[in-house]
């Protein structure tokens, strides 16, 4: 049995709203008030209204309302599916959400070889001045490592250096 990754919750507490655009920052910042202040209902409404537009913290929000039940009923399959909207759009918090969930089976299959690519990505893609989460990720990078057989591991460091020139992620990827 894999042991678990210490990778901390994927929470508001971390949140990198300092380099999001201003419009999505101010729209974004809408929810997490409410959020802060324990209105859930208001902090989800805010970041549905606001999520058309593509922001990604939005859709990081959103997926933190269905994981945890707040306001809505739990629902870990519909959290994946707005952490990867997340994911998808460029948040690397996100990315580093999926990456734990392909790793425990939360809310999508269990895929060491997903969950090791998603958690790399997450790490090329975070601030340089993030360094707990960036030491986070490299442990459960390691962790998950050693799941892999070679060829998944090759294959995954292919599509790691992939991901590196073009800045997209396989069709594979994108859906769950």
């Amino acid at each position: 049995m894999m042991s678990r990754p210490i990778i901390k919750s994927v929470g508001f507490a971390l949140l990198l709203w300092l380099s999001l655009p201003q419009a999505a920052h101010a729209q974004f910042l809408d929810g997490f008030n409410h959020f802060q202040k324990g209105e859930f209902c208001e902090a989800r409404e805010a970041w549905l209204d606001n999520e058309p537009d593509g922001d990604s913290s939005s859709a990081f929000g959103i997926a933190e309302t269905y994981s945890r039940g707040l306001c809505i009923k739990e629902d870990q399959i519909k959290a994946s599916r707005w952490y990867l909207t997340a994911a998808l759009r460029g948040f690397s918090r996100g990315r580093a959400e999926i990456g734990i969930r392909y790793a425990y089976g939360k809310g999508v299959e269990p895929n060491a070889y997903k969950s090791y690519v998603w958690l790399s990505i997450a790490r090329l893609t975070a601030a340089k001045w993030e360094t707990d989460f960036r030491e986070n990720l490299a442990v459960n990078i390691n962790l998950m490592r050693r799941a892999l057989t070679v060829a998944e591991l090759a294959k995954a460091e292919k599509v790691i250096a992939q991901y590196r020139q073009t800045y997209r992620m396989p069709r594979e990827f994108e859906i769950l």
